[in-house]
């Protein structure tokens, strides 16, 4: 029998005497190694025991330990490859680790806390305004809010927060590092030296887009550039530094720079010092013309500053009713009311007891002793006065404020007032000018010529008699007056039937939560002041499922604006209890073109409060919008929240970042639970009030309610087959199409079955609201709280 040698490994370096043998039993030794590992091992093991006769102990162990390493080395070399092969295909099986690491790209952060909300102003508007140092008015698109004891400013096409008038921008490479506001802190101690005294209590924004006035907690009046950052090196210390500023040539002026591309704080202009009154100021106002800016406070105090000079000019303090009525507290100032001329400054108080004091500044100002009077008071209201309003298109013109003796006048029209005692009423201004016989009082003696030439001065006194009253049924928290510029025009016979251009047109809200629209035609040429116009009739109103609702807590405040991507017309901006704005068009109908609607556009979401449940929305394969991914949020709240996922440059890199798509309305108390369906079109809530419901997340519209629970559902998961969801007739009942699955705090999970999206679909063309009938219904755990 032939010696057996095994080839040796090319890594081998030791030379072989029997190389040529070697080679010719190549085939077999290859043989051998691919078999299996213990079969191969045991006949090399019989194969050397059968060699030991020939050649002696050493070279047999030589010979053993070659086809030990022949056999492991050529088993290694194709039982690697299998190993290798086993390993990827178990990699490719398991799900990829998670990494431990992350890194925060963007936050959505709150950017409204309650409080005063301001709206930049139309360009127009701007065209007789004149900045502080100079400057040309900006025409940018934004949002001031009140963000605790800071301002905010919210870019308004996303409703994404870009920095504070404190703070500056509020993420640095994604991280937050505000710390100005926590809300999950304790409430604040009363001790005033543990508050912040820098704290804006109220703010107000200049015509021009630029000017910020704010007074903080201690009582100093401020006044900030939003066009010029922190860091730059301009710095108004005094009053005869701002003076000296106004003479300035504009070209020699600082730079401004874009109000939202700025990421440093706001710059601090001047300072007016203390404000002069003794409790917080809530209140805060600007002239049309950017020069003045009263502030009201709690005391009943009304001061008027003067812009360019830096100092207070009037002091307007509450008088006391007949009666003796308004106690202490009594005449905190509840709204602040400029008429909207800028040729006149005549502004219009309302405070907590009801009533409403109108101060002309330039009538009768030449008479020392009445200069700070109110020439009209109004007590009709029977709780504090919210809102109020001017119209001119009534009653008169106001091109001359000056009559021919020489006199200024005050103006005719209409004006409106509403409050919490839930009425509105109309007003009818007329002035009578009369002759001051007595003149002025003076210590020292004139002659004969002075008293004949003082009583030659003329007077003008001035009359706001109501007229209408219109109960509204709601304490009414805000009101507009829509001008002709502010409506949709009438084009064909029957709009211009439904709205004339003579008529006034006022919009409403308040606790109910519904945003309405009233009208009131003016009649000319009547003998009577009572009949010069009508009583308030409705013109629109919001529908409930846009409308906030009373049960949530209804509008806080209404607002109109013109930020809008993709409506030319102003709009109005309706703030909720739960800190949302939403945007309302104000239209004609499609179906009815006689008839207005109040349309939603969008809705800002100011403060999500705890978030209690998130799913992330599947793009679908046909997406309906630009809008990459879909996030719905469950907060402490009846709403869900839907937000986009969007680029947004931050540090000079895009980052994607949350903007507000809009909200689920619908729920009547807090949901707890959301899902969304693998093909990204449906959405499940599941709330205290008992019931689960299925939403269309492109329109927004709720498909379907299923009832049946007896407590509060805590969980809801839809179905994960996709192609279920298409699924509908027979074949969806027996249980084939797609179903949710609901559990409650009674015990029991329910499964309720879909129609198919066909169904779905026509029922969100229909308005929705469709009842879901449950194909199961199983007592199962103790509590369930997941899915």
């Amino acid at each position: 029998m032939a010696r057996r040698r095994p080839k040796q490994r090319p890594q081998d370096n030791e030379e072989s005497s029997s190389s040529s043998s070697a080679e010719g039993l190549e085939g077999e030794g290859s043989a051998s190694s691919s078999s299996d590992d213990g079969e191969g091992g045991k006949e090399q093991g019989d194969g050397s025991e059968s060699d030991v006769s020939g050649d002696g102990q050493v070279e047999n162990d030589e010979a053993m330990n070659a086809s030990h390493d022949d056999s492991s080395g050529s088993s290694v070399d194709e039982g690697s490859v299998d190993e290798d092969e086993e390993a990827t295909a178990d990699a490719a099986a398991s799900p990829p680790p998670v990494s431990k690491s992350w890194t925060t790209l963007t936050t959505h952060s709150p950017c409204y806390t309650g409080g005063t909300v301001a709206f930049s102003n139309v360009p127009a508007m701007t065209a007789t305004s004149t900045m502080s140092d100079g400057g040309q008015p900006s025409s940018e698109h934004f949002i001031l809010a009140q963000r605790g004891g800071d301002v905010s400013v919210i870019e308004a096409s996303t409703g994404l927060l870009l920095r504070t008038v404190r703070k500056g921008k509020m993420f640095q490479g994604g991280h937050d590092i505000s710390t100005d506001y926590n809300e999950n802190e304790e409430e604040e101690d009363d001790d005033e030296e543990m508050m912040d005294a820098e704290a804006m209590t109220a703010f107000a924004l200049s015509p021009n887009n630029v000017d910020l006035v704010a007074v903080t907690r201690s009582h100093l009046v401020r006044r900030f550039s939003l066009a010029i950052p922190a860091g730059d090196e301009m710095e108004i210390e005094d009053t005869k530094q701002l003076r000296s500023n106004k003479s300035k040539d504009p070209k020699e002026s600082v730079p401004l720079h874009s109000v939202t591309s700025i990421t440093d704080p706001a710059k601090l202009t001047f300072s007016f010092g203390k404000s002069g009154h003794s409790l917080p100021v809530t209140k805060v106002a600007f002239h049309p013309s950017g020069i003045f800016f009263a502030t009201g406070s709690v005391d009943g105090l009304v001061k008027i500053w003067d812009v360019r000079n830096g100092y207070a000019t009037h002091a307007l303090h509450p008088t006391s009713s007949p009666g003796g009525g308004g106690g202490s507290g009594r005449y905190a100032v509840t709204c602040l009311e400029w008429r909207p001329t800028s040729t006149s400054l005549i502004l219009a108080i309302g405070r907590e007891d009801g009533s409403i004091s109108i101060h002309d500044l330039l009538l009768n100002a030449h008479i020392e002793n009445k200069a700070s009077l109110p020439v009209a008071v109004l007590r009709d209201h029977l709780s504090a006065v919210t809102c109020v309003a001017w119209s001119s298109e009534v009653g008169g013109d106001e091109k001359s404020l000056t009559s021919p003796l020489g006199a200024r006048k005050h103006g005719a029209g209409v004006f409106f007032s509403s409050g919490r005692d839930s009425v509105i009423n109309s007003w009818l201004i007329s002035e009578e000018q009369v002759k001051d016989a007595d003149g002025p009082k003076r210590k020292k003696k004139k002659s004969s010529q002075e008293r004949s030439g003082q009583q030659q001065q003329v007077l003008v006194s001035v009359t706001y008699r109501r007229v209408r009253t219109l109960p509204v049924y709601e304490q009414v928290e805000g009101m507009i007056l829509l001008s002709h510029k502010c409506r949709p025009v009438s084009e064909t016979k029957k709009q211009q039937e439904t709205l004339e251009k003579k008529d006034v047109v006022l919009a409403t809200c308040g606790t109910k939560g519904q945003v309405r629209l009233w009208k009131a035609t003016s009649v000319i040429n009547t003998g009577s002041m009572h009949n010069m116009i009508s009583d308030l009739t409705p013109l629109a109103v919001q529908i409930e499922d846009d409308a906030f609702g009373e049960e949530n807590g209804g509008y806080t405040s209404l607002h109109l604006t013109s930020l809008s991507t993709t409506h030319l017309s102003p709009m109005l901006v309706a703030v909720d209890s739960e800190h949302n704005m939403t945007f309302l068009r104000v239209q004609w109908c499609k179906n009815d073109g006689a008839l207005l609607e109040l349309k939603t556009d969008r809705a800002i979401v100011g403060h999500n409060g705890e978030i209690l449940d998130l799913s992330i929305v599947p793009q679908p394969s046909k997406p309906e919008s630009s809008v990459k991914h879909t996030v719905a949020v469950a907060t402490n709240s009846s709403q869900v929240r839907v937000f986009g996922l969007c680029e947004s440059k931050a540090d000079e890199q895009s980052h994607p970042a949350l903007s507000p798509m809009g909200m689920l309305d619908g729920h009547a108390a807090i949901v707890l639970s959301i899902d969304a369906s693998p093909c990204g079109r449906y959405l499940a809530t599941a709330s205290k009030d008992k019931t689960m419901r299925l939403w269309h997340i492109s329109s927004l519209k709720c498909l379907a309610v299923a009832t049946g629970h007896t407590e509060a559902v805590g969980a809801v998961a839809l179905s994960k087959k996709m192609g279920c969801y298409d699924v509908g007739g027979k074949a969806a009942e027996k249980g084939a199409g797609a179903f949710v699955v609901s559990a409650s705090k009674d015990r029991t999970v329910k499964v309720w079955t879909l129609p198919g999206s066909a169904v779905l679909n026509r029922w969100a063309d229909d308005g929705g609201g469709k009842p879901l009938n449950a194909r199961l219904s199983a007592r199962a755990h103790e509590k369930v709280s997941v899915l």
